[in-house]
This record gives C-alpha cells, structure tokens and sequence, in this order.
C-alpha cells in the first residue's frame, strides 16, 4: 500500500493542474507489473540515475513546488527489496514519466497461505 500511496503521491504532485494519472496492472515476465503513469515534466536521464538514492530531489522548480525530503522513491525500493521486487522508471522530457512495480507473481495456494498470515 505505501509503495502506491508514494508514487501516485508523486505523480499527482508532478502533473500539471487537470492532469491525468493512469495505472495499469499487467503480467511482465514472471512478474506481476503495476504501471503508475504522469503526463507531467519528465525526468532528464541524467537524473534517473540517482532518483532512488535518499534525500534526492531532482530540479529546483519541484524542489520549491513539493515540499518534499526525497525519502519516497528510496522508500519504495526498500520495500520493493524486501518484497523480491523491483522498481523502475521510463520517462521522456516534456511527456511524463512512468513508475514500474515488478513484484514476483504468487502461486494460489502461496497467495492464500501469505493472506492467512502463514
């Protein structure tokens, strides 16, 4: 729930005013894959790089605008690492960005034992 809450937070906050977010589920792989897509800015390669590390906030315009600390997305991938997933991030300037959440996919019987706190 916190890894969602994060990136859509992000996403909303980095979309211009009407903007629209879209999510999309989907199988990648062995992975079960949630998309969380902006029609924001975009993020320059230069800067997807460190995007993970902690504290970081990339360009000073949304550094002013956010208010954030840049612990989100180190966050995120803390708990994705824990999880046996992965984060990623397709993004293109002055299109937007996306958010990808690659989490190993559960066999049914795995599912009902993990939702039955076993």
């Amino acid at each position: 729930m916190q890894v969602l809450v994060n990136l859509l937070s992000n996403a909303i906050k980095f979309s211009p005013p009407g903007g629209v977010v879209t999510i999309r589920l989907a199988h990648h792989q062995s992975y079960n894959r949630i998309s969380v897509i902006d029609r924001g800015d975009g993020i320059p390669d230069a800067d997807q790089k460190a995007l993970f590390g902690r504290f970081v906030q990339i360009g000073l315009k949304n550094r002013a605008a956010t208010g954030g600390t840049g612990l989100g997305l180190s966050i995120v991938k803390a708990i994705l690492e824990h999880q046996n997933g992965t984060i990623s991030v397709d993004s293109t300037l002055g299109q937007g960005t996306t958010f990808h959440v690659d989490l190993p996919q559960i066999a049914p019987v795995e599912a009902r034992a993990h939702a039955e706190g076993a």
